[in-house]
């Protein structure tokens, strides 16, 4: 007997497979969407003066670790109300 299963999920279901993708295409298009928003943005700062460009990296980060206690607290609550709700 092994130790591992190889058996490359035995219950896949390729109706529940398109009815996930279905409801994140639209959470994809949107993050790559914001990718490339940002990636114009900066490439263009480039453009007038590195300065321009280490400030706008700067405050990326600086808005990100802002953001990301309350995108913790949101995903917990989310798990949360799931469980609690049976999904």
């Amino acid at each position: 007997m092994s130790l591992f299963n190889l058996n490359p999920a035995p219950h896949f279901d390729k109706r529940i497979m398109g009815e996930l993708l279905a409801l994140a295409y639209p959470m994809v298009i949107s993050q790559g969407a914001f990718a490339l928003m940002i990636f114009t943005d900066r490439y263009f700062m480039s453009l007038v003066s590195p300065t321009h460009l280490a400030a706008s990296l700067g405050g990326g980060v600086a808005s990100f670790f802002c953001m990301s206690l309350f995108i913790g607290v949101l995903s917990y609550g989310n798990a949360m109300v799931a469980q609690y709700y049976g999904a």
